[in-house]
């Protein structure tokens, strides 16, 4: 039997793929690998990720291994290459497998490295697959693929110079990576530039074909040289500098050479179009309006005639239209802001637009005409559809010619009034277009009339003279009966027409556009419109017709048109402001006119407009464009939006105040008959004053009569009281002889009695006659007490009495002096002088009374004293026997204390021996301590001398002449880290070095930086010609001199002045040449790496030199390491002695007390996240009020150098640029300024606003003076976080006189509160958590106020104002304060939970306007005066950031329901912490002890 051989199992791929990845990984011969790598491309394709897990890293080290076989490098880059981009129907195929790919490649820098190394070869394949496999890496990886390369050694150059490999493949392909390389890296397009590659980019283009006849490598030429220029200032700057400008003109100047006219491939045309469209891609990118050099570029591409060429290109009718759109935009920028090149640009002549020109010169001189007409003939005339384009480019072309040059914008409309009113049929008059419509060319263009309004609309913004000239435009001739009548009621009745007829809303939108901006701010026009009444009825019908799709754009523009109307009319309109307030309110309503006004702000086109491309698509076959509105338009309209909308709930007694041309119109006539009214008032009221003043004299007289009647008779009842005292004082004294000599009598009688007693009876008569001398002594002291009080008492009233006469009588010549004084002042004076007149009296009653009880009180006293003495002398004889036995026990007590005192003596003697002896042994520790001390600091001295650093070792062994090997330089570098280290721990510090800062090298002549200082010598010889090392060795320099050399070049550059021709040392011969110029300046830090090294010594007697100190050298190692040793042990000695004597004083050794932070920092760092910025911004009261103070009130910014402090993200510094300001200064000391920085330069605003970083009191400001302060400084409860002394130091120092603080004041409010509930979610949670009693929680729940917007029901009752600050007069000490405050409950409570404080902010337009009162609402503040805003931050009004601040206490019961409370509330800042606020408050209520508390606002 014969069995059947089966089949071998067929392999799969996946384990083939195993086994050729471990045949590449285990293979030792090249062709064994090469093979494997064959086998593993076939599969790559199909099977990336299989073949990517076993064998990428395989085939990345085979690369590495086998680089030098340029066959194995072409297989396995192959190989690379469709692993990243295998086939569509592979099932393996993923953007997963691409991007794991990518990262094995990015996260090893030597695998990009690799790469790069491959373009150095020569070999074809090599640099072609490399360059695309660094590409597809690049699209899967950008970040990480930019950041290899750029780190690369020679990443950047190395491609750079595949733009000079003649191989066109190689050459195309590093042009698509520099491309894919450059859009976003700022330092990447930095590179490029430095390696020429301008000047190589310019080469290929001429040499493939330049825009003309050039392919797809032109193309892709331009597009990288504009990702080297986009928002790249320092590569315009180099672009501009090394000539490219010139190559740059030239490119579209070769476009017109003969033999253009030839007919070319349709694919050809195509991609010169796409090259024409790339140039002016560039041309506009350098022409960005904002962006520094614009005006630089300008003037130059208008010297090379660049504006000519592109011109010519715009009115070329062979060139595609969206060609001819952009080279029109183009020519817009060139002269844009420009008043030089706007006056020659309207000079040149272009082709009209029925001749079809191949250059300039084929154009005879009746086919030209200048270009401006060239332009509206574009614009009116050219009504295909298909060309909308062009017509929108010329617009901007125009606009930019008009673009802030009133005198070219009131030219031409002179001229256009002037052709209108010659009558002749001009089709390129837009005026003539605008009043005199054809309907049939208006049904088929509409944008023909629309494009005239916007041009008339340039023409007028925002120029008064121009309006007026417009405004005198007129049809009809009264002196014949004819009907006069206005260009704005013609422009208006067309508008009116349109909507009846139901024309295209475009034509109504360009008219309604017109119109707004011509009646704003312009009373004289808004007389004219009124002065038409059923102008008014028309748009309210219009308004008020049902909304359909396109009318809500022009019934929201019709609104727009009435408010501004109404706000600028007067009581002398034509319809007065009264009657035109009347007919909004009762025809059209407030909820209506909002809600017209506001779809319109809603709508798309409108809101969206920024988005929006203002383009015809030019995929579009037919239908018109979706463009209906102006750019500036739209940004008028989203400026003054909240004023017109609010203008409606402006009361029609309040005019609005305009300045036109330097005169004020629009005052309040109801305000003048008011002033009048109030006048006469006044006069009346000093006529009342003047007879009050008079009758008050007479009294005051009768009173001085009646005053000195009263002095006399003082005077007698005092000259009887003086007599009362003398026989009083006379019968003292008799009485006191009598006592006297009785007294004698008895000692004499005691003595012959006592005689064995006879010392100590002399003693203790003594002792009585002192003692009755004593009494005698201080009876005289009363006396004369009693007489000087008397004397003082006459003395003080008759002074008093002279004193009340002479201000009496200056009271009333005063009196006299102010009749024409204010009455409230007269009436002040009166009540004054009543109170002075009642006090005297007063204090007469008063010292009369208190005359008579102290007389009636000496009176006493002297009885008292008669008492005394007779008691005296009875009690004398007593005490006489009691001596004897007194001095018996006298003498006991003494010989006790004798013996006590000798026992003290003793114990006195044992103390001191033993403090001495403690004395002595602390002199001894003192004395061991110093002389420890002494030797600690004579150690480091001698380190410090002896002490010499490893590297100082090695340089000098090399200036000796030593050879240094390897192994000595290692052992150097390890004495220098034990050294390092040993220095470390000597010193005691255990701080840890910081990381190395990277080196900037400025040049000497330009602001360019540079990373080496080689890079800096050669950036000077090449860039500027000058030779830094060979001027040091000409001139012999030594350190300081090269110091002088430096600092004397940038003082040269700096103040531009020009160098020498050739500098010597006499030029910087000055010693002020040593202060650095530039603030650390690298280059003088690195000039011992330049400066001529000293030449060695030769000879025998250099050698014993060398010798030497060789020897000595090492003498002085060994005598080193000896000092350390000892050093090492006197510290430890010292250090121990020092824990041992101040170890019971501290108790913490060693360690120290770290700094504490200024908590200053942390307010600021505070301010540098978005976080809090997005809170404040996103608060419509908070920011909508400063926007609307700022826009409704620009004639206080226009032209005015405003300071914004604490600016944050600019919003404020943005919206006073916006208004007109000529220069705004933002200052803010947090990080946050760098961004405001980039919001400003994003806008457009880098050229009126500077941004400083710093504190207001550090930074130096570019002016002296300011015109007004903005500044947004309120904290929580107004005063928190100290802010406001920061913007009184800026008004003190840079505010002008007469200058403008915003906010202008503020006024701080507070209430009692009553919320249970609150006090339930708060308080009382923490006595049941889950069942868990936590009341420890509750201990500090008083102590701190809380940030909270309280609902408007907690208040329970009547708020009060407390305290208003002025910011024009108020002082920092001001801003701590006590203060009284009252409230009326008017809630039935039986107890209050807390206190509520806010604050309210003003913003008065006029600094001298009247400071609102204490209890003035923001409602009642703002229809005071025209242009006033305010906001308050309390519970009655919207929620803001600030909340309010509650000072939670506990349950407090009152007596009455609804009592008056009463107290005081002092606001002070915390010891701790200057930012930080503590509030003091005490009430009381009916029948109430006083209470009171105090919180902590952290």
């Amino acid at each position: 039997m014969f069995s059947i051989a089966t089949a071998p199992a067929k392999q799969s791929a996946t384990d083939t793929i195993s086994v050729l990845s471990g045949r590449l990984g285990s293979a030792t011969l090249l062709e064994d690998r090469r093979a494997a790598i064959l086998g593993l491309r076939s599969f790559a394709k199909d099977f990336p990720a299989t073949v990517s897990s076993s064998a990428l890293r395989g085939l990345i080290g085979s690369l590495a291994k086998d680089g030098e076989d340029v066959d194995t490098v072409k297989v396995v880059l192959e190989t690379l290459l469709m692993l990243f981009t295998p086939n569509e129907d592979s099932p393996e195929a993923s953007d997963e497998v691409l991007l794991w790919l990518a990262d094995e490649f990015t996260q090893r820098q030597e695998n990009v490295t690799l790469l790069l190394d491959f373009l150095e070869t020569n070999d074809f394949y090599s640099r072609l697959y490399s360059l695309q496999l660094l590409g597809a890496i690049l699209s899967a990886r950008t970040e990480r693929t930019e950041e290899c390369i750029f780190t690369a050694p020679l990443g950047i150059p190395r491609l750079v110079a595949t733009l000079d490999d003649q191989r066109d493949a190689i050459r195309n392909e590093g042009i698509i990576l520099l491309t894919s390389l450059t859009p976003a890296s700022i330092d990447i397009q930095k590179l490029v530039a430095f390696e020429n590659a301008f000047e190589r980019i310019f080469d290929i283009i001429a040499s493939d074909g330049s825009l003309s006849e050039g392919g797809r490598t032109v193309e892709d030429c331009l597009i990288l040289l504009a990702n080297l220029l986009r928002r790249n200032a320092s590569n315009q700057t180099l672009f501009r500098e090394s000539g490219c400008m010139k190559k740059l003109t030239d490119l579209l100047h070769n476009v017109w050479q003969p033999g253009d006219r030839e007919d070319v491939a349709g694919w050809a045309q195509s991609q010169r179009n796409r090259n024409l469209y790339a140039f002016l891609a560039i041309l506009r990118l350098l022409l960005t309006p904002g962006s520094a050099g614009v005006s630089h570029n300008q003037l130059l591409f208008w010297k090379l005639g660049l504006c000519a060429d592109v011109l010519h290109l715009a009115f070329s009718l062979d060139v595609q239209m969206e060609i001819r759109a952009e080279a029109l935009i183009a020519c817009g920028d060139m002269i844009r802001d420009s008043a030089s090149l706007q006056e020659s640009f309207a000079q040149l002549s272009v082709s009209r637009l029925e001749k079809n020109p191949i250059s300039l010169d084929d154009v005879d001189g009746h086919s030209q005409v200048y270009v401006i007409d060239g332009l509206l003939d574009l614009i009116l005339n050219l009504r295909d559809n298909a060309a909308f384009n062009v017509r929108y480019a010329a617009s901007e072309c125009l606009k930019a010619y008009f673009s802030n040059h009133l005198n070219v914008r009131l030219h031409f409309l002179t001229r256009a009034i002037e052709g209108y009113l010659a009558g002749g049929e001009e089709v390129t008059n837009a005026l003539t277009v605008l009043l005199a419509p054809s309907a049939d060319q208006s049904a088929s263009d509409p944008y023909r009339l629309w494009f005239s309004s916007v041009i008339t609309f340039h023409l007028l913004y925002d120029n008064p003279a121009a309006k007026s000239k417009a405004l005198s435009l007129t049809e009809g001739d009264a002196t014949e009966d004819e009907e006069v009548v206005t260009s704005v009621q013609t422009v208006t009745a067309h508008l009116l027409t349109g909507i009846r007829r139901g024309d295209d809303a475009r034509i109504s939108v360009g008219y309604l556009m017109l119109l707004t901006i011509w009646l704003f701010e312009d009373l004289d026009a808004v007389n004219d419109f009124l002065s038409e009444g059923s102008n008014v009825q028309s748009l309210i019908q219009a308004i008020s017709q049902p909304v359909m799709a396109e009318s809500e754009l022009i019934q929201g523009l019709c609104a727009l048109l009435l408010g501004i109307a109404y706000e600028f009319s007067t009581k002398d309109s034509p319809v007065p402001r009264t009657t035109l307030h009347s007919i909004l309110t009762s025809r059209l309503d407030r909820e209506q006119y909002l809600d017209r006004l506001l779809k319109l702000r809603s709508h798309p086109l409108l809101r969206d407009f920024e988005t929006i491309p203002q383009r015809r698509d030019p995929a579009l076959l037919s239908g018109q464009a979706n463009v209906y509105f102006d750019s500036v338009f739209v940004n008028f309209f989203k400026d003054n939006y909240s004023r017109i909308a609010r203008a409606i709930d402006r009361s029609p007694e309040l005019e609005t105040s305009v300045i036109t041309n330097g005169v004020q119109k629009g005052i309040s006539r109801v305000l003048v008959d008011s002033l009048r009214e109030q006048i006469r008032e006044k006069d009346k009221a000093i006529e009342e004053a003047r007879m009050a003043v008079e009758s008050q004299i007479a009294r005051l007289s009768q009173e001085q009569g009646d005053y000195r009647r009263f002095k006399e008779e003082a005077i007698k009842e005092l000259q009887k009281s003086r007599e009362e005292v003398q026989r009083e004082k006379a019968m003292a004294k008799t009485a006191q002889e009598g006592i006297r000599r009785s007294h004698e009598a008895e000692i004499r009688k005691l003595q012959s009695i006592h005689s064995a007693k006879d010392v100590e009876s002399q003693k203790l008569i003594a002792a009585a006659k002192s003692l009755s001398w004593t009494k005698e002594a201080e009876h005289e002291k009363k006396i004369a007490s009693m007489k000087a009080a008397i004397a003082a008492k006459d003395s003080a009233m008759e002074q008093q009495l002279i004193a009340v006469k002479k201000a009496a009588q200056t009271e009333a010549e005063h009196a006299k002096g102010r009749n024409d004084g204010e009455v409230a002042d007269l009436r002040a004076t009166i009540t004054s002088l009543q109170a002075s007149l009642q006090k005297v009296n007063n204090e007469r009653e008063r010292e009369m009374q208190n005359h008579q009880s102290e007389l009636q009180a000496k009176s006493v006293e002297a009885d008292e004293l008669r008492k005394e003495f007779n008691a005296a002398r009875e009690k004398q004889i007593t005490r006489t026997d009691e001596l004897g036995q007194r001095t018996q026990k006298l003498e006991k007590k003494l010989e006790e204390a004798n013996r006590q005192v000798e026992e003290a003596r003793k114990a006195n003697v044992k103390i001191e021996s033993a403090l001495g002896t403690s004395m002595k042994e602390k002199e001894s520790v003192q004395s061991e301590l110093d002389d420890l001390l002494i030797v600690f600091a004579d150690l480091e001295d001698q380190v410090a001398k002896q002490k010499l650093s490893p590297l100082s070792m090695q340089k000098r062994l090399r200036e000796l002449g030593e050879p240094v090997s390897d192994v000595e330089e290692d052992e150097i570098d390890k004495m220098s880290i034990s050294s390092d280290s040993e220095d470390s721990d000597a010193a005691g510090w255990l701080d840890v070095e910081p990381d190395q800062e990277k080196i900037t090298f400025v040049s000497l002549f330009d602001a360019e930086t540079f990373s080496s200082i080689d890079d800096l010598l050669t950036h000077c010889k090449t860039q500027h010609a000058f030779d830094l090392v060979a001027t040091i060795h000409r001139l012999r320099l030594e350190f300081h001199g090269a110091i002088k050399l430096v600092n004397f070049i940038r003082a040269c550059i700096h103040e531009k002045k020009s160098l020498p021709q050739t500098i010597s040392v006499h030029d910087f011969a000055d010693d002020k040449y040593l202060k650095p110029v530039l603030e650390n300046d690298a280059l003088l830090f690195s000039l011992d790496d330049i400066l001529p090294e000293v030449p060695e010594n030769t000879g025998n007697s250099s050698l014993e030199q060398n010798a030497s100190l060789g020897t000595r050298n090492k003498e002085l190692e060994a005598e080193l390491a000896v000092v350390n040793e000892r050093f090492a042990s006197y510290r430890l000695a010292v250090e121990e002695t020092l824990d041992k004597r101040w170890a019971d004083e501290n108790g913490a050794g060693k360690a120290g007390l770290e700094k504490k932070k200024d908590p200053s920092e942390y307010y600021f760092e505070s301010y540098a996240y978005n976080d809090i910025h997005e809170t404040m911004l996103k608060d419509e009261i908070r920011t909508d009020a400063y926007r609307d103070f700022i826009y409704e009130n620009k004639q206080l910014f226009q032209g005015k150098i405003v300071l914004d402090i604490g600016c944050g993200t600019g919003i404020l510094s943005m919206f006073c640029a916006k208004a007109g300001a000529a220069q705004v200064i933002a200052v803010d000391k947090s990080d946050i300024i760098d961004k405001a920085r980039e919001n400003v330069f994003n806008n457009g605003l880098a050229g009126t606003i500077t941004c400083l970083r710093g504190a207001i009191e550090d930074v130096k400001l570019p002016v002296n003076q300011v015109d007004v302060i903005v500044s947004e400084w309120m904290g929580y409860c107004l005063l928190y976080e100290a802010m406001l002394p920061s913007v009184l130091y800026a008004r003190d120092k840079y505010l002008r006189p007469d200058g403008l603080l915003v906010p202008s004041s503020a006024t701080i409010w507070m209430a009692p509160v009553r919320d249970s509930e609150y006090v339930t979610d708060t308080v009382s949670f923490w006595r049941d958590v889950y069942g868990f009693d936590m009341k420890a929680m509750q201990e500090c729940i008083y102590d701190e106020a809380r940030i909270l917007h309280m609902p408007p029901t907690a208040v329970c009752g009547t708020p009060h104002p407390f305290k208003v600050l002025d910011l024009h007069t108020v002082q920092p000490e001001d801003l701590f304060f006590t203060a009284r405050w009252e409230s009326q409950v008017y809630r039935d409570i039986d107890s209050l939970d807390g206190f509520l404080i806010w604050f309210d902010n003003f913003f008065a337009n006029c600094r001298a306007d009247k400071l609102p009162a204490a209890a003035t609402t923001p409602e009642l503040f703002v229809k005071q005066k025209s242009g006033y805003v305010a906001f308050t931050t309390g519970p009655f009004g919207k929620e803001t950031h600030w909340k309010q601040g509650l000072l939670l206490q506990p349950p407090a019961k009152l007596k009455a329901s609804q009592p008056k409370l009463t107290g005081q509330i002092v606001f002070s800042a915390l010891e701790e912490n200057a930012r930080a606020l503590e509030i003091q408050l005490t009430w009381a209520g009916a029948d109430q002890e006083e209470k009171g508390r105090s919180w902590k606002l952290k």
